[in-house]
């Protein structure tokens, strides 16, 4: 069997999962878990304000972008799963002011997020920027 040379990346601070990563880095990209708008803590963030909830999952991926040797300048496609066409818009509408290059992204609409209340969840896959 062949070994794979991945790293996992779990920002400090942040709540672990048993069962996946925030991000794994493999081949000077990184690959981050879909995001969703909770505090450290697991509490929902920015309840009926998408606004609010894509700052939220942005400020999350800048964080693992960070941990894992990167930044938002590295974006190279974004995935937005958003639950109402409100939702996708202020997720595009943030997303604009804070990734200013064009990435390739897509925006699927859902019927719902496994976090009640929760309205979108973003996938990322970034170049790694620096050498951490």
């Amino acid at each position: 069997m062949t070994s794979v040379n991945l790293l996992s990346i779990d920002p400090e601070g942040m709540r672990k999962s048993a069962t996946m990563s925030p991000a794994i880095v493999h081949g000077g990209v990184v690959y981050l878990s879909g995001v969703v708008p909770v505090s450290d803590a697991g509490e929902l963030v920015g309840a009926n304000d998408a606004g609010a909830q894509a700052r939220s999952c942005l400020d999350t991926i800048e964080r693992v972008l960070k941990a894992a040797g990167s930044d938002l300048a590295g974006v190279i496609r974004l995935t937005c799963y958003a639950t109402s066409k409100e939702a996708a818009r202020a997720y595009i509408k943030v997303r604009s002011e804070r990734v200013t290059h064009r990435p390739a992204a897509t925006a699927v609409m859902i019927t719902e997020t496994l976090i009640p209340g929760a309205m979108m969840e973003i996938e990322v896959v970034a170049a790694v920027t620096s050498q951490s």
